[in-house]
């Protein structure tokens, strides 16, 4: 029980990578409140986990600010602390070369994956000062260090979470809050399906093709698991990784260069 007793947020933590990242901490001890904009599929991923009161909800986008303010507050207010914050909402709806991209869909990216990653750990931080230390983790990716044609806004984006990361590390790291990024690979999520969808479209090949041309790139030539992704995550929450922070750790199977 790495994690028992600790109060975890977990940004868009009824699915993907966020859903597993808050069972496993669950698994681990943790109290975690998620953080999604779907009702309905929280309320199913409670009934089915069946942990009671450790496990909450809050709906909001936390790429509003006063949204990533409020669910923070509400999941202090809630138990007390926030020990833990693992950002994990983000994405990408559109492919296409840069020169083509709009200044709302750069605008809606830069703010999907950046600004809410500010928003929210802004909010967190604020806490753990108080109370004296903490653990973030935010979710990055390969493209913020190998960028692959067509991801636009994302690869800005991503990168710019590497360095806000390595920033707060600095900044926080005499207050006793350590803060690091995972860069994720290619992983089989129904995010994956849809946003991958789009990208073979972008590309003028099926899906299975394009999913299959980035992990033939990897060193391992396997996609990467919701489940070890989750086991780094619960390495950088616990006591283990109290002397791990400013780091971005690939970890996409060797498909980045570093």
């Amino acid at each position: 029980m790495k994690l028992d007793g600790k109060v975890a947020v977990v940004t868009g933590g009824t699915r993907g990578i966020g859903r597993g990242i808050t069972e496993a901490y669950l698994a681990e001890g943790a109290s975690v409140v998620m953080v999604g904009r779907n009702v309905d599929t929280a309320e199913k991923v409670m009934a089915e986990a069946g942990m009671g009161e450790r496990l909450a909800f809050e709906a909001g986008d936390v790429a509003v600010s006063a949204d990533a303010d409020r669910c923070v507050g509400n999941a202090v207010e809630r138990y007390g602390r926030v020990d833990i914050l693992a950002h994990c909402a983000g994405g990408i709806v559109v492919f296409k070369p840069l020169h083509e991209w709009s200044n709302d869909e750069w605008s809606q990216h830069i703010a999907w994956n950046l600004d809410g990653t500010f928003y929210v750990m802004r909010a967190a931080i604020k806490h753990m000062l108080t109370q004296g230390g903490g653990r973030i983790i935010n979710i990055s990716s390969f493209q913020s260090k190998k960028s692959t044609p067509n991801f636009g806004a994302y690869v800005a984006a991503k990168a710019g979470v590497n360095a806000v990361t390595q920033l707060a590390a600095r900044e926080l790291g005499a207050a006793n809050i350590t803060v690091n990024a995972i860069c994720v690979g290619v992983v089989p999520t129904e995010l994956l399906r849809s946003s991958g969808e789009l990208l073979a479209e972008s590309y003028g090949v099926p899906f299975e093709e394009a999913v299959d041309g980035l992990r033939l790139q990897m060193a391992s030539q396997k996609l990467q698991s919701t489940d070890t992704i989750s086991a780094m995550a619960v390495l950088l929450a616990s006591h283990a990784g109290e002397s791990i922070s400013g780091q971005a750790y690939s970890f996409d199977g060797g498909l980045a260069d570093y």
